[in-house]
Formats: structure tokens, C-alpha cells, sequence
């Protein structure tokens, strides 16, 4: 049987307790935006909060504090890994953390190759994501491959909590928005991208200028810069790697 869900932490565990319920070990795991046009019969999990703190608790009796955050960070991944992450689990449910020291399980390995990718990339954005003053508040913007927005929300409410800020996620609509109190998600799009202050934009040549004064264009070697710093990271950077040549 296939199980479709809404590829949140909330439907994760709405899906394992309604497996539970049907006694049924799913051939495939979809989530909602993959599956139009889904030729097969399917079941669609319903989200109700609920039963799904109800079913963490009782999962996380049975689950390591690693593995718990290996399971958070694949569902991150958005490699695909939703079935690996049902499989993995259910072996923790039957066979409590016993089940993670079997370092040959695919599926276990699945889920710690796509939670290291999601931690991989979060790291590197919270060096790369760069804040504008838009007036009244901050305004970044980010490309991820993985969902990070999250973990970037959570980090920067403790890190930068003296202004509003906006961390807009391009590829998925969605922002993480923090009021000077609390931060929440939220679906966002934006008719114009925000504007920097005039005061903002000297900022930026400012530390474009310091960029390019600190540069040893002799030793520059671009191909080890793009190995620890792929290009894909460089556009919504204030300073361009590019501009110190």
C-alpha cells in the first residue's frame, strides 16, 4: 500500500501510528506535492497534533537521542528517504536502540546519509546567509536544497534577537519570520524583493570594498575556493568571490 503525507515532523507521526493502526508495512511513502497524477490507490494521512505528540512520546522512549535528530534532519533532506525513515523507526520500536548499532541496515544508513547532508548544508548556510537592513527589520534570502529553514529560524531567534528579521526561502515560498519575540513559519510571496536602506547599501560596499582590500589575488586559487564553497552559494552573497580577480 502507498502512504501519502504532508512531509511534516507532525505528519511523520500521524503516518506511523496510522501504519500502526492498519497493521500494514507501506510498499511506498509520498508526500502530497509528489503525487499528482498517482495512477495507484494511496491513503492519505490526515494531520492531527494530538495523536502525533502522543506517538513521539511513546517513539522516543525507544529511540537515542542521535538517531531521534538523525530522523528530524533526513526528513530535512528532502533526498527521499521518507520509507528509510518508516523503516528505521519501526526497527527502533521493535528492537529499541539496539536497532542502531546495525551499521549494515540500509535503511538506517539511508537516514544518516540524508540527515548529514541536511546538517552538511545548514552549517554552511549559517556562514553564507546574509541580512539586509529593508527598513524596520532584516531580510535574507536562501536557496537550500534541503528544507533547513527550521533549524536557520531556530538558531537565528537565539543569535540575533534584538530586531525583526525575514529569512526567505525562494525555492519553497516559505519564510521564517521573527517578531523581536517568537518566530514561526509561514508561506510567503513576495510581489517585489525588499529593498535595502541607503544606509544598508554603503554598509555593503563597505565590506565589498574590505573584501577586495584583504584579498592576496596572488594566491588565489578558485578551484579549492568553489570545492569548500560551491558556486551555488555565492549569489545572495553581499561580497562575490568573483570580484576579488
Amino acid at each position: 500500500m502507498i502512504y501519502i503525507y504532508d512531509g511534516t515532523w507532525d505528519g511523520l507521526m500521524c503516518l506511523i501510528y496510522k501504519t500502526a493502526e492498519d497493521g500494514a508495512v507501506p510498499e511506498e511513502i509520498l508526500r502530497h506535492e509528489g503525487t499528482q497524477g498517482l495512477l495507484f490507490e494511496a491513503v492519505r494521512v490526515d494531520n492531527d497534533p494530538r495523536v502525533a505528540e502522543a506517538t513521539a512520546a511513546l517513539l522516543r522512549q525507544r529511540v537515542s537521542g542521535p538517531m531521534w535528530a538523525d530522523v528530524w534532519f533526513a526528513l530535512l533532506s528532502d533526498d527521499g528517504a521518507d520509507l528509510a525513515i518508516w523503516h528505521t523507526l519501526e526497527r527502533a520500536w521493535n528492537r529499541g536502540r539496539q536497532a542502531e548499532l546495525d551499521l549494515v541496515d540500509p535503511c538506517i544508513d539511508a537516514v544518516r546519509r540524508a540527515a548529514r547532508h541536511t546538517g552538511g548544508e545548514y552549517n554552511k548556510y549559517l556562514g553564507v546567509t546574509r541580512f539586509k537592513d529593508v527598513g524596520g527589520g532584516l531580510y535574507a534570502q536562501v536557496e537550500p536544497d534541503c528544507d533547513i529553514l527550521p533549524l536557520l529560524g531556530r538558531h537565528f531567534a537565539s543569535r540575533l534577537s534584538d530586531r525583526s528579521w525575514m529569512i526567505h526561502d525562494l525555492r519553497r515560498g516559505r519564510a521564517a519570520v521573527y517578531d523581536g519575540k517568537d518566530w514561526r513559519l509561514a508561506d510567503v510571496e513576495l510581489s517585489r524583493v525588499p529593498q535595502a536602506t541607503p544606509e544598508e547599501k554603503q554598509y555593503q560596499e563597505l565590506w565589498r570594498e574590505f573584501y577586495r582590500a584583504t584579498t592576496t589575488r596572488q594566491r588565489l586559487n578558485y578551484r579549492v575556493q568553489r570545492t569548500h564553497m560551491p558556486k551555488k552559494y555565492w549569489k545572495h552573497l553581499v561580497e562575490s568571490p568573483g570580484e576579488s580577480r
